[in-house]
């Protein structure tokens, strides 16, 4: 019995239970895992097929020319696994065999195996005629199978072989290969929908793979490039999907790389260079494994595929209209006016909607003259857009600001865009009808500005607030309370003050230990002092004794020569020092036997020369009370800024002046010297009675950025967005969170918390320790307070810094669909527009305008709300 079973059992029976030997448990799931196993061992055995095997052999073409080769597959396909028929053909003296592959697979099917071969024959007949490849056939099992005998026609070369069939996208299939060249496995092609277009004019350009190996991956060696176009993408896809074609009088699996939509801007050859793609693929194997194909390597080859030309022509100058700007494609036009009666001042839209296909980009709206009595303002474009194989697609809205000065009724000329449609070849232009305005005199008491509803009207009316005080504009910049060195001098200020105290400790605690070492200094100063003069023996020897107890910190009278001796090594003195005091003691017991004393002088001066030789420990250390204070100096060092009274009031004389324009830039010189709220908001008046409704509406968000507290900078917004043309629902602007907003009390709470929790350190460490439980009970929840607050506090900070407001400065901007100008246009901002930044590439800003439009602007067009800039 092993020597652990009689303790178990022994436990197990002092608990008061039976005990039964162990033994490894058997699993509920061991046997299905035994019976699983069993049967995947029988699938993988030999299986004979239990039903009718088959064989099929077909061509890639049936009709060819002498010296041409075609490709014959035969499959054969039986049930089982690991098992097949020798398959080998004799295809007759006509057909000479000059490739032959091998293939094979496995296929799971209800449980039963399926095992499929195919082998892949390139023949070249030898003879012109009618030939006939005859039936192939195979033993299986016990059973004769045979394949139809195929019949080919190959006529002499040059004879009229027939033409391979047109491609799916009609586009020309490239030439056939000279005779007995072998099949190329890939090949790139660049096609064109149209072989010649007219400036403006989109078409579609389509790269292809034509392979006939199994590809694994593939990377653009030298990418597309589309010189002197504009550029639309249409496909790109992610998943390569093959499509069984015939190219070059053979079967390939074609696969479609990219599909761009461009659009020439200038007449004449263009030539799109050559796009060369490295493609990774298995090379094909010889062997009949079962998994053949699973081993065979893979391999990298560089496709390259050939230039295209693309011939562009100027559109017809004959019957060309006077509003054509370029726009090719087929539109409809419609026109509208609302509302057809206003009042003087209030001004009506007047829409102009584009649908169609084509070159959106290139189409502008020509206004016509207004009768004497009606102002129109900047045209806003509102292109909804979508490309496609024909172009693009969708709509553009023009909308006109059109404002009466005096009453009466007006005939509104329609507009006449005018556009090339490349269907007919020719030029159309659009047919809209004039339009009624009948404009009554303007409300009692009403304003005569732009106005955008009853509300607005109300609002206008009102004036801006005035500037801040100059007193305000006198504080430099105020940046946020992290950012602030008061706020890190007051965090920092707790640590400091214990590790100041920690050095004033060591401090004290060195000096402590100096007191007595300066007292025997003194000592051995004044005895060596009082030598000078001393009248006889007895004189000298107590005065050594005096030195000597000084050194030792006891007195040495009574003590032996060598206690002496071992006391001052205690002491650290040097060996020379205790031969010179030896010495002199020997020469003090001498004299004292001598008659008349000895020379009492003589024996002064070697005493003095003793003494000098003896040292005390400890030397005079620097004042800690000098590093201190430098250390507080460093801390609150600052330099006061200069106030800049002559600028403030020479803005401010500008102002009331009327040059608004000297005005907006001397404040601004303000705050390129220290940014403050105060001085953006009197830099937005400026800006607003200048007529830079951008930098007014900037200048006021970001006053309200760094003093969400300043009600004028609200207000004053308020007026100025209902002067602007893009107008955008309050909730669709980016506005602070309510934690952004209190970060300086965030910021002062955290600093309190930790001033806290340093004094109750402080507290804690004088109390005994049986006593502090009630200190750690606050330390501890002044820890949690503190941590709480602080992370409060930096996440405050980081809404802050990463605010994504952005305004929009130009008075008109184009938004494109990608990071540069060669994409297409989607929509148009203008001065003042609040948009929301979501990226940024170079020089570059993805912008998002409300809740659906999404486009790149130059970073010049706007100024950043949170960076300033």
């Amino acid at each position: 019995m092993l020597g652990g079973a009689p303790v178990a059992m022994l436990g197990a029976m002092g608990a008061g239970r039976s005990w039964v030997p162990s033994r490894p448990p058997w699993p509920r799931h061991r046997g299905r895992r035994w019976v699983v196993g069993a049967l995947l061992l029988l699938a993988l055995l030999p299986a004979r097929a239990a039903v009718a095997a088959a064989l099929t052999a077909e061509v890639d073409r049936d009709t060819l020319s002498l010296g041409e080769q075609l490709q014959l597959r035969v499959g054969f396909r039986a049930e089982g696994m690991g098992w097949s028929p020798e398959l080998a053909f004799d295809f007759g003296d006509d057909f000479e065999v000059t490739a032959r592959s091998t293939g094979r697979t496995l296929e799971f099917n209800n449980g039963r195996a399926t095992t499929a071969t195919t082998l892949l024959y390139v023949l070249r007949p030898v003879r012109a005629g009618r030939l006939t490849i005859p039936a192939l056939t195979v033993d299986s099992q016990g059973e004769r199978l045979a394949s139809q005998p195929i019949a080919i026609t190959v006529v002499e070369a040059g004879g009229g072989a027939a033409p391979a069939p047109p491609s799916a996208r009609a586009t020309p299939v490239p030439a056939d290969p000279p005779a007995g060249e072998a099949a190329v496995p890939l090949f790139l092609e660049l096609t064109l929908a149209k072989g010649e277009v007219v400036v403006g004019e989109p078409v579609v350009v389509s790269l292809y793979l034509y392979t006939r190996l199994s590809v694994i991956s593939l990377d653009f060696a030298t990418p597309p490039d589309f010189p002197d176009c504009w550029v639309e993408e249409l496909v790109s896809p992610k998943v390569l999907t093959l499509e069984e074609v015939e190219a070059r009088g053979r079967r390939y699996g074609r696969a479609l790389l990219l599909s761009r939509l461009i659009t020439p801007n200038r007449a004449g050859e263009l030539t799109l260079p050559a796009v060369a793609v490295a493609v990774r693929h298995r090379t094909p194997g010889r062997g009949n494994a079962p998994f053949a194909m699973l081993m065979e390597p893979a391999a990298t080859q560089t496709v390259a595929s050939a230039p295209v030309t693309l011939h562009v022509v100027e559109p017809p100058a004959a019957d060309r209209p006077a509003t054509f700007t370029g726009a090719v494609g087929r539109f409809t036009a419609e026109a509208s006016l609302d509302p057809a009666t206003t009042r003087v001042g209030e001004p009506v839209r007047w829409v102009v909607r584009v649908r169609g296909t084509g070159n959106f980009r290139a189409l502008k709206l020509p206004l016509p003259e207004l009768p004497e009595g009606l102002e129109s303002f900047d045209t806003d474009r509102d292109c909804q857009l979508k490309p496609t194989a024909d172009g693009a697609t969708g709509e553009c809205t023009f909308t006109t600001l059109v404002v009466p000065r005096q009453a009466g009724d007006f005939t509104l000329p329609p507009p006449l865009p005018a556009w090339f449609d490349p269907a007919t070849g020719a030029y159309v232009t659009a047919t809209l009808d004039p339009f009624s305005l009948h404009v009554a005199a303007a409300a009692q008491g009403g304003s005569g500005g732009i106005s955008l509803g009853p509300r607005a009207v109300t609002l206008l009316r009102q004036e801006i607030h005035y500037l801040a005080g100059d007193a305000a504009l006198a504080v430099g910049g105020a940046p946020p309370w992290v950012e602030r060195p008061a706020f890190w001098a007051a965090v920092a200020a707790p640590p400091l003050f214990f590790g100041g105290a920690g050095i004033l400790a060591l401090v004290r605690r060195r000096a402590s230990h100096r007191r007595p070492a300066a007292a025997r200094r003194a000592a051995l100063r004044d005895a060596a002092g009082r030598l000078e003069g001393a009248p006889d023996l007895a004189t000298v020897r107590t005065l050594v004794e005096v030195a000597l107890a000084a050194i030792v910190g006891r007195g040495v009278g009574g003590l032996m020569r060598d206690q002496l001796s071992a006391a001052l090594a205690a002491a650290g003195q040097p060996a020379p020092a205790i031969a010179a005091v030896a010495t002199l003691l020997d020469r003090l017991d001498a004299a004292a036997f001598a008659p008349g004393g000895g020379d009492v002088a003589s024996l002064a001066s070697a005493a003095r020369s003793a003494i000098a030789t003896l040292t005390v420990g400890g030397t005079g250390g620097g004042r800690p009370a000098a590093l201190l204070c430098a250390l507080v100096a460093a801390a609150t060092l600052a330099t006061a800024a200069n106030e800049p009274a002559g600028q403030i009031a020479a803005a401010r004389e500008a102002y009331v002046a009327g040059d608004y324009g000297l005005a907006l830039r001397t404040y601004e010189d303000l705050l390129a010297a220290g940014e403050s709220a105060p001085r953006h908001y009197n830099a937005g008046c400026a800006a607003y009675q200048a007529g830079d409704l951008g930098r007014a509406i900037y200048h006021w968000e970001r006053a309200r950025y760094l003093d969400p507290t300043l009600a004028d900078a609200t207000a004053n917004l308020e007026v100025a967005r209902l002067a602007a043309v893009d107008q955008v629902q309050a909730t669709e602007v980016p506005r602070l969170s309510w934690l952004a907003t209190h970060e300086t009390p965030l910021a002062a709470a955290g600093v309190a918390a930790w001033w806290a929790l340093a004094v109750v350190v402080g507290l804690a460490q004088r109390r005994p320790r049986d006593a502090r439980d009630g200190w750690i009970l606050a330390l501890v929840g002044l820890l949690v307070a503190f941590t709480t607050v602080a992370s409060l506090l930096a996440l405050a900070h980081h809404q802050r810094a990463t605010f994504p407001l952005a305004i929009c400065l130009a008075t008109e901007q184009v938004a494109h669909s990608g990071p540069g100008e060669t994409f297409p246009e989607v929509f148009t901002l203008h001065a003042g527009a609040p948009a929301t930044r979501l990226a940024r590439q170079g020089d570059w800003l993805r912008i998002r305008l409300g809740e659906r439009l999404v486009g790149w602007l130059p970073a010049v067009a706007v100024a950043e709300v949170a960076t300033g800039r």
